[in-house]
């Protein structure tokens, strides 16, 4: 196939049309993590078109060239400045990842897969069509992360207002663990009566601040409900404490609402109360911290059935 400029100019016009969103870093001030993976997704973009451009500058420019050196030599250019890119982040307020890396990869690789498709000659199907297909599954993969997120979301806002099943498993990748505390999904005590489900066992260590574990980003519009009710279990033989911090993104790191609660032996019920469901219109919830404020000792306990109530 013949490269020409009006083809060129069309790769990199539909490049830019497509790379507007990280070109101008388009707002995500909720935290959404579909659009967040959208964003992050554009990686593959930017470097899918970079390649592409570059394979055919170098190709109009050196056609005795062969495919294979055009396509390493251009791969290796893009994946240097890709490098160089995630070294230099924090210098302009953002953090390097190997992730954005491996997304900058993927791009690379389907672009390489489609140019070296579309050079080969028609009396070889097969092999112009698996390199195509390495060009299709290189961007589905990049791709996945926002179909996993859209499903989580799905699955989260489908049990609201249930905020959290241990049960499930994809419900399950939106806990998070507080400085020293450890998590495991396990069976209920057996002298939790009527409980056969998984629940969290967390181990709050003594002697650490904030010790405990985090529900990331549950479905975030609480208004019309008045508290958050969870059960925790302790096979304690004394009276601890515990806090809530609740969390929304209009307060950053400051804490919405706060409440300690006494965890005696055995089945306890509590509610955190969310005060004036008016005031919550103006708030995107998008993290629920529980931890130990017994920091003499260490502390585990057993945590299930968080939801919101009228």
């Amino acid at each position: 196939m013949k490269f020409t400029r009006s083809r060129l100019a069309i790769v990199l016009v539909l490049g830019g049309i497509l790379l507007l969103p990280i070109l101008f870093r388009i707002p995500n001030p909720y935290g959404n993590q579909v659009m967040q993976e959208v964003h992050e997704t554009s990686h593959t973009v930017l470097f899918f078109f970079a390649q592409l451009a570059l394979m055919l500058i170098v190709h109009k420019r050196r056609p005795e060239w062969p495919l294979g050196y055009i396509m390493l030599g251009t791969a290796l250019v893009c994946v240097f400045l890709g490098g160089v890119i995630e070294l230099i982040q924090p210098y302009f307020h953002r953090s390097r990842s190997l992730k954005d890396l491996g997304r900058d990869i993927w791009g690379i690789l389907a672009a390489s897969g489609l140019y070296f498709g579309w050079q080969l000659p028609r009396r070889a199907p097969l092999l112009r069509s698996l390199a195509i297909g390495v060009s299709f599954l290189a961007f589905a993969i990049a791709f996945t992360p926002i179909v996993t997120a859209a499903h989580r979301h799905w699955v989260r806002d489908k049990a609201f207002p249930l905020l959290m099943d241990f049960d499930n498993a994809e419900m399950r990748k939106s806990i998070g663990r507080a400085e020293y505390g450890r998590i495991k999904f396990v069976p209920a005590p057996a002298d939790w009566e009527g409980n056969n489900t998984l629940t969290a066992e967390v181990l709050m260590p003594k002697d650490t601040r904030w010790s405990g574990f985090v529900l990331y980003n549950p479905s975030p519009r609480w208004t019309g409900f008045s508290q958050m009710a969870f059960e925790v279990y302790s096979p304690l033989e004394k009276t601890i404490r515990i806090a809530v911090n609740l969390y929304s993104v209009e307060t950053r790191n400051n804490f919405l609402r706060y409440q300690t609660f006494d965890v005696k032996p055995g089945l306890n019920r509590f509610a955190l109360n969310l005060g004036d469901s008016e005031k919550l219109k103006a708030h995107y919830i998008n993290r629920v911290l529980w931890y130990s404020i017994t920091p003499e000792r260490d502390i585990t306990l057993y945590f299930d059935n968080i939801q919101l109530v009228k």
